[in-house]
């Protein structure tokens, strides 16, 4: 009798666990705002990534972008920022419109998503 109810939970362990398996990765558990910074002080052009999570700031991609007169987007540059979320792209500024995106991030191993966010438009005359 001992031997059957063993064998019972046995297949009842293994079926959970193969349900699991087959149901795919984790999706990210904790979902975490970012707010991208960008300066309108020498030098130009830089800024600050701002989360409550480290993850979502260390290291994480920011682009430069100018507006272009014609409606189309030319990005200038791109920039891991800092383990204190500050970041610097040097180039020579002219005449325009400018901001900063840092694109959606996530780890499933972590649970972890950081929201995409984009900077105020920044206008040089």
């Amino acid at each position: 009798m001992h031997r059957l109810v063993r064998l019972i939970a046995l297949a009842a362990v293994a079926s959970i666990a193969l349900v699991g398996a087959l149901s795919g990765p984790a999706s990210a558990s904790s979902s975490f705002n970012t707010t991208l910074k960008i300066s309108k002080r020498f030098p130009t052009f830089h800024g600050n990534v701002i989360s409550n999570n480290k993850f979502c700031v260390d290291g994480r991609r920011v682009k430069l972008i100018q507006k272009l007169p014609n409606g189309h987007r030319k990005v200038l540059g791109k920039v891991d920022a800092k383990s204190n979320g500050h970041w610097k792209i040097k180039i020579a500024a002219g005449s325009g419109a400018y901001y900063a995106k840092a694109p959606k991030l996530e780890s499933a191993s972590l649970g972890i998503e950081c929201h995409a966010a984009k900077s105020r438009t920044l206008v040089i005359d």
